[in-house]
C-alpha cells in the first residue's frame, strides 16, 4: 500500500500563532499593560526568534512529497491494538474516578475534582491516562488507512471512539485541554495528507465550527467559574490571567448586553491567548536565578525518577519556586526559562533543530516519526500564550508518540514493492 505525504510547513502554525496574538491585542477589547524594560521584551523575542531559526536550519531541503510504502495487514493490526487499548484504558479511568473515588456525571465539576483530589494519584490512574492517550495516535493511522485506498465503513466509529476520553473528562472535570488536544492534532495530521488548497476546501467546515468552539470554550469556563463561587465577568478583570490583559470598561459593558454567550467566549478566548506573553515578560524581568531543574519541561520523568530515589524537593515544589506567579501561561518558552534560566534560550535552540529534524526524517520516508511529529507540531499554533508539550496532557501525547515508533517502524515497508512478473504466452 502506497501513501503520499505532503510537505505542511509547520513554522507556518508557529508563526501564526504570534500573528493571531498581535490581531488579538489590536482588535480585542482588552487592555494590555507592559511596563517592562527593553531588556527583558529583547530578551522575550529572541526565543521564538532562535527557536524557528534553527527549527528552518533542522528542516531544511525537505521535498513537496514523498511517497511511503506500507503493509496494510500490519497497520490494521496496529489500529485494532490501540483501539483496544484505548476502550481499556478508558474502562480503568472510569472506574477510578467513579468507583473509586466517587466523581458522578449528575455532579457538578467542582464536586467532581474535589471527590478526585481527596485521594492520591495511583499508579492505575496514570496508567489508565497513558492508555486513553493513544487515541491521539489513532486518527492519524486511519488518515493513512484512507490515503492508501483502505478505509473501512468502521473508520467514523473508530474516530468516535477517540473522544470517548476528551469528552468525558470534559462532562465530569470541565477539562478542555483534551479535547483541544485531540481537534487540533487531527487538523495537524490531516494537513500532511494534502496539498494545501485540497486541504483548505476539504476542512472548510472547522472554520464554520468555530463560533461554536467560542461558545462552548467560554460557556466552559462560565460554568467552571460560577460553580467556584466566582463571577465570570469579575473575572476578566480580577483574575490571574487578566492581570496584564484586563478587559476594557467598553468591552465589559459590551459582554454583559450580550445574551449569547458568544462575545464572552471570544473575550474570554483572546484573554487566555494574549497573557501569556506578558507574563513571559514579567518572569525574565523578576528572575530569581532560581531553577526548576527540567521539573516542568519533563513533568513526568522527573516525577518518577524522583520518587524512586526519594528527590527532594519534588517537581511541583521546585516548580512553584521557579515560577514568580503561579497559574499563568508564559508562552512556548515559558518552562524552558523555568527549568534553565540563563541556558533557555539554548534549549529553545535545541529543541527548534530536533523538532525540524524530525520533520526532515518523516520526509526521508520515516513513517515512525508521524506521531512524534504531530505532537510536536500540535503544541505550534498556541506557542505565544503557552507551551502545551509542558503541561501533564501534552507529556504523555509525546510519550505515545515515542511508544508507537516502533509499531508504525514494523508497519512500513522498507523498499518499494516490486511489479507482479508479467506471465508468459
Amino acid at each position: 500500500m502506497q501513501i503520499r505525504l505532503f510537505k505542511n510547513r509547520p513554522l507556518r502554525l508557529f508563526l501564526g500563532s504570534y500573528l493571531t496574538l498581535l490581531t488579538l491585542l489590536l482588535i480585542a477589547p482588552i487592555e494590555s499593560r507592559n511596563d517592562f524594560s527593553a531588556q527583558s521584551i529583547l530578551i522575550g523575542i529572541s526565543f521564538p526568534f532562535f527557536f524557528a531559526t534553527f527549527y528552518a536550519i533542522g528542516q531544511r531541503r525537505i521535498p513537496s512529497h514523498i511517497d511511503i510504502y506500507i503493509n496494510p495487514s500490519r497497520l490494521n493490526i496496529i489500529i485494532n491494538v490501540l483501539v483496544s487499548i484505548v476502550l481499556t484504558g478508558l474502562a480503568l479511568r472510569l472506574i477510578d474516578r467513579i468507583i473509586l473515588r466517587g466523581a458522578s456525571f449528575t455532579s457538578n465539576f467542582l464536586e467532581n475534582r474535589l471527590a478526585v483530589a481527596e485521594s492520591e494519584t495511583s499508579a492505575v490512574s496514570f496508567f489508565a491516562l497513558l492508555l486513553c492517550h493513544f487515541a491521539l495516535v489513532i486518527p492519524t493511522l486511519l488518515a493513512i488507512r484512507k490515503a492508501g485506498g483502505r478505509k473501512r465503513n468502521s473508520d467514523k466509529l473508530l474516530l468516535l471512539v477517540c473522544f470517548l476520553y476528551p469528552i468525558t473528562d470534559l462532562f465530569l472535570f470541565g477539562l478542555r485541554y483534551p479535547i483541544i488536544i485531540q481537534l487540533v492534532s487531527i487538523w495537524v495530521a490531516a494537513g500532511l495528507f494534502y496539498e494545501r488548497k485540497k486541504f483548505l476546501k476539504r476542512h472548510l467546515i472547522l472554520f464554520a465550527l468555530f463560533p461554536a468552539v467560542v461558545w462552548a470554550l467560554g460557556y466552559t469556563f462560565t460554568l467552571r467559574a460560577s460553580q467556584s463561587g466566582i463571577d465570570p465577568i469579575n473575572s476578566m478583570t480580577q483574575s490571574a490571567y487578566a492581570t496584564f490583559t484586563p478587559i476594557s470598561p467598553e468591552g465589559e459593558e459590551f459582554v454583559k448586553s450580550d445574551e449569547t454567550g458568544f462575545v464572552y467566549g471570544l473575550v474570554h478566548i483572546a484573554q487566555y491567548f494574549s497573557h501569556g506573553i506578558f507574563e513571559f515578560f514579567y518572569a525574565i524581568e523578576n528572575n530569581s536565578n532560581i531553577t526548576s531543574d527540567g521539573a516542568y519541561s519533563l513533568y513526568i520523568p522527573f516525577k518518577i525518577t524522583a520518587t524512586i530515589l526519594g528527590i527532594t524537593p519534588s517537581a511541583d515544589e521546585r516548580v512553584q519556586e521557579a515560577m514568580p506567579r503561579p497559574y499563568v501561561y508564559t508562552t512556548y518558552f515559558g518552562p524552558l526559562f523555568f527549568d534553565f534560566g540563563h541556558y533557555a534560550i539554548l534549549a529553545a535552540c535545541i529543541i527548534g533543530f530536533y523538532s525540524g529534524r524530525v520533520y526532515k526524517y518523516l520526509f526521508r520516508g520515516s513513517l515512525e516519526f508521524l506521531p512524534l511529529h504531530t505532537a510536536l507540531c500540535t503544541a505550534l499554533p498556541f506557542a505565544a500564550a503557552v507551551n502545551i508539550l509542558a503541561i501533564l496532557n501534552g507529556q504523555i501525547f509525546l510519550l505515545v508518540a515515542l511508544l508507537s515508533y516502533p509499531a508504525l517502524k514494523w508497519a512500513r515497508n522498507p523498499v518499494k514493492p516490486s511489479a507482479p512478473r508479467k506471465s508468459g504466452d
